[in-house]
């Protein structure tokens, strides 16, 4: 399983929504474990951070096609069911740093964590695992 943060300084979970983030760290998890991680750079933001054009949703979950979950603070909500559809799992956490995002995640601490629930269409509180 792949997991993809959106960050701006290879840290923190960027604060703003996914799409507009300068970079995308993903790890990939096994048992568990992190097997390795990598870097993406975002060509899709405007300049700088300050955005992403619209329409641009797309063109990332090109970049992004072999990750399975979509970690973020915020999210746009046209994108989200894109990536519902393509069978990713977006998540929500108002966690800040990465390191600690992921280390909750694969302890199985759930409770910093939304998940999308498409019964209801909007984010919920994680029942269950990754």
């Amino acid at each position: 399983m792949k997991i993809a943060v959106g960050t701006d300084d290879l840290n923190a979970i960027r604060s703003g929504h996914f799409g507009e983030s300068r970079f995308f760290k993903i790890f990939t998890v096994e048992n568990g474990q992190i097997m390795t991680q990598e870097i993406r750079e975002n060509p899709f933001i405007v300049s700088q951070g300050e955005g992403h054009e619209h329409g641009q949703a797309k063109n990332i979950m090109q970049l992004l096609k072999d990750c399975d979950v979509f970690l973020a603070r915020s999210m746009g909500m046209h994108s989200i069911p894109k990536l519902v559809e393509k069978g990713k799992k977006p998540m929500l956490t108002r966690i800040n740093r990465i390191d600690e995002a992921i280390s909750r995640l694969l302890s199985e601490q759930y409770g910093d964590f939304k998940c999308f629930n498409t019964q209801g269409m909007k984010f919920m509180p994680c029942a269950g695992g990754l």
